[in-house]
């Protein structure tokens, strides 16, 4: 078998075209705005739990634990999302508005690596407070079954977009 090197010079220039090729097409196929397949930014919601305490009924409502930026940025410049839980109850043959806050519930930093880790000021923060939030609670609630459609909004689009969370609790 005859080996026949290949020039430097040949070699570069076709990993430089190669290089060129995915600069160029990769980012028009592979859009952060695509990543979960239907026109989103990715995206993951939480889930809710049912208790009693005091005799009252609360169902808290958890943040959605990953959304990424709509452009593609990165920190420390990253877009601010915003989330609200609108909590719905079944009345035997299909959930009805409950509750719907007036207001966004929480906001956070998040980038194409998703929400921002800082533990001083990154997760879900508290339009009311500023302070860290790990869940919003719905409380003095009668007996029954709930869920809970969760709202993001990108504020550098001022896209909304809407998604149940996966279960439902019910409060006995």
């Amino acid at each position: 078998m005859t080996r026949y090197p290949i020039p430097l010079a040949a070699t570069l220039r076709r990993v430089a075209g190669v290089v060129f090729v995915a600069l160029t097409i990769g980012p028009l196929t592979c859009s952060p705005a695509m990543a979960d397949g239907v026109g989103w930014p990715g995206h993951t919601v939480s889930g809710i739990t049912c208790d009693v305490a005091y005799g009252q009924g609360i169902v808290r409502a958890n943040p959605p634990s990953d959304v990424r930026s709509w452009y593609g940025t990165d920190f420390p410049h990253g877009e601010l999302a915003d989330w609200v839980p609108v909590l719905y109850r079944w009345d035997g043959t299909q959930y009805v508005k409950w509750v719907e806050p007036g207001n966004w519930a929480a906001y956070a930093l998040v980038s194409s690596f998703g929400i921002d880790p800082n533990p001083d000021a990154g997760g879900w923060r508290s339009y009311t407070t500023q302070g860290q939030l790990l869940f919003l609670p719905f409380t003095d609630l009668p007996a029954g079954t709930y869920t809970v459609l969760n709202r993001i909004r990108w504020q550098s689009t001022g896209e909304v977009h809407d998604e149940w969370s996966a279960d439902a609790c019910a409060i006995a």
